[in-house]
């Protein structure tokens, strides 16, 4: 049910139509439509959103050195092996039965289905011609809530029997990320909404008598709330609270659903993000992480927070979105493996019209994140190819890859040439928060630029190679800084909000993002100046501006696709140059004379749902 969410979580994207060319006056629509729009993509896919997205920014090695012991390798089995993608497991009452949703055998419509545990087949419960998924079961058993996505992209909460049947609507949402989570009275439902449009997303109950909503949480832009579930008794809320991934919150709740004081933080590295669960005691949470290129990892810690999280030792890889049975003797989790790869696109200067794409420097591991050296003879990119992300660089072709770093941190990503071709700057988790680093581009000790305790990344460099920008939180919300090349003092550049920042080919503008799961792409005087909105459709990972124009990837709402598009600077004319049948991941470059394409390209994965017996 993939962004991105987030975006993670790509988030993304997939295969998308749209005309090959349209005035950029044609492409703003207005604020809140694009939201709506917004809300329906996150709804649709925001497994992969967040997945994806959030994807290349998330750490969690850095727990593994800190962490307890993990517990007794457990063996679980598959509960799903069916063709296309299964997601969201939730338990009925008695553990018996799993509710999930399934995009079919033909692939082509997510529904509702349940399954018996020890069965095979399952029965398929909604058949609306729309995306319909989140089951819920009930705590009495007798129904389940989900999603159901209606005519014009709105989305309901509906409520049906568990055994099949008419369905009931309790409410219209504008949803933000996965899940529905049932109060222990059987009269809630904790669910996560941008009320109005253009809000922070926040927590709120729904009734499902009224349709009332109650504001649970509420939290100040830049963050944004998701993946809320109540505990077994109702009388607390664990939820996540993003800056980067997200920290694990709490929040105790009334008898009245309203929350009783502030929410209180259970961890503070930035490193989780997935629906988390309780265990049937309260005492514990369940939750997963991962690392670009390699496989989830589910964990566990005290819901007092009294000490840190470890890993749930599962035999063979491990999952997300993980559901624990009522008696506490089950586990299911959402299975799922996926390699990236980089691809070249042929493109022909101003007409827009691109060749297939062909495979750049391929491996069996997660290759993304490309850029061109200035003279176009070389490509930096990140590879897992030898165990954890490092940067690389290879020939323009591909061709002789070479490990530039060895920084074996949690992650190490956003390789930028300087403008000699001399250096690469990058960030890494080397010391545990994201800071930014130079190296020469054949290798050698990195030089560290910032030890703030702040997270510090995404960096490039000026045109005259004399100023890095980057992206902290170190002012409490994300900003665009820059520090001088050599290092040294670093001051702030934008004032409301920032995130990946370039230079134009000229260097006098500044392009930059606001939000990587965000959709628009500003402009500012890089010597300072009032901010203009440059584009409203454009992933605000995957964007670089060249001579000839400022090349994005924009979401295609209406194919629920992505497609790689250019701007052109001189006219505003905006030209499609190629629909991408995958999902896109972190990066997009193009060769300084603007023959060749390079982005990062998720290659297709069935998930499905796995089972572990004598969970404790």
């Amino acid at each position: 049910f993939p962004r991105r969410g987030y975006r993670f979580v790509y988030p993304i994207e997939t295969q998308c139509n749209g005309e090959p060319e349209v005035a950029a006056a044609e492409a703003v629509t207005t604020q809140a439509a694009a939201l709506r729009r917004r809300s329906w993509v996150l709804f649709y896919v925001g497994v992969t959103l967040v997945l994806a997205l959030a994807a290349a920014f998330l750490a969690v090695r850095h727990y593994l050195t800190t962490a307890r012991k993990p517990d007794t390798q457990l063996r679980p089995v598959p509960l799903t092996t069916y063709v296309g993608s299964e997601y969201m497991p939730s338990f009925s009452p008695d553990g018996n039965q799993v509710a999930f949703a399934w995009t079919g055998p033909n692939r082509d419509n997510l529904d509702v289905y349940v399954k018996m545990i020890g069965t095979e087949n399952a029965v398929r419960l909604t058949t609306g011609p729309g995306p319909e998924g989140m089951p819920a079961w009930s705590p009495d058993g007798r129904s389940i809530a989900f999603m159901k996505v209606l005519p014009e992209n709105k989305v309901g909460i509906f409520l049906m029997p568990a055994i099949g049947g008419p369905d009931r609507k309790v409410a219209m949402i504008n949803p933000c990320s996965e899940g529905l989570s049932w109060h222990a009275s059987g009269e809630w439902l904790a669910v996560t909404e941008q009320n109005p449009l253009g809000a922070p997303c926040s927590i709120y109950a729904v009734s499902i008598t009224t349709g009332e909503k109650r504001k649970l949480t509420n939290p100040q832009a830049p963050s944004a709330d998701s993946f809320a579930e109540f505990s077994p008794d109702g009388s607390r809320l664990v939820f996540f609270r993003s800056r980067v991934a997200g920290d694990l919150y709490i929040v105790t709740v009334s008898d009245q659903m309203v929350p009783a004081g502030e929410p209180r933080r259970l961890t503070s590295l930035n490193l989780f993000r997935s629906t988390a669960n309780w265990t049937p005691d309260g005492k514990e949470v369940i939750f997963s992480s991962f690392q670009e290129g390699e496989p989830d990892e589910l964990w566990r810690m005290p819901a007092s927070g009294e000490s840190a999280p470890r890993r749930v030792a599962i035999q063979g890889e491990g999952g997300a979105f993980p559901v624990i049975s009522r008696e506490g003797n089950r586990l299911a989790y959402v299975h799922f493996t996926w390699n990236t790869d980089i691809l070249r696109l042929p493109i022909n200067g101003r007409k827009g019209e691109g060749s297939e794409p062909t495979p750049f420097a391929a491996s069996t591991r997660s290759d993304l994140a490309p850029q061109y050296s200035p003279d176009g003879k070389r490509v930096a990119f990140i590879s897992v190819r030898s165990g954890t992300n490092e940067v690389w660089v290879c020939d323009a072709d591909g061709s002789n890859p070479v490990q530039v770093t060895t920084m074996a941190a949690t992650m190490t990503g956003a390789p930028r040439w300087a403008p000699d071709g001399q250096q690469l700057v990058f960030d890494s988790t080397k010391q545990g928060s994201f800071d930014i680093y130079t190296v020469r581009a054949d290798g050698g000790a990195p030089k560290r630029l910032t030890d703030d305790p702040a997270d510090d990344g995404v960096a490039s460099w000026s045109r005259d190679g004399r100023w890095i920008y980057f992206a902290s939180d170190r002012s409490k919300d994300w900003q665009i800084w820059k520090m001088p090349a050599a290092g040294g003092k670093a001051v702030q550049v934008t004032q409301k909000g920032g995130r990946l920042a370039f230079e134009s080919a000229d260097g006098r503008d500044l392009y930059y993002s606001k939000d990587f799961l965000g959709t628009s792409i500003w402009r500012m005087p890089a010597g300072g100046g009032e901010e203009v909105q440059v584009l409203e459709s454009a992933l605000g990972f995957s964007f670089v501006p060249a001579a000839q124009g400022l090349y994005f990837v924009a979401h295609d709402h209406a194919a629920q696709g992505s497609s790689i598009r250019r701007l052109d600077l001189a006219t505003g004319h905006i030209a499609t140059l190629f629909h991408p049948q995958r999902l896109i991941d972190l990066g997009l470059a193009v060769s300084p004379d603007e023959r060749f394409l390079l982005y990062a390209q998720r290659q297709d994965t069935d998930t499905d749902l796995m089972l572990v017996e004598g969970f404790r």
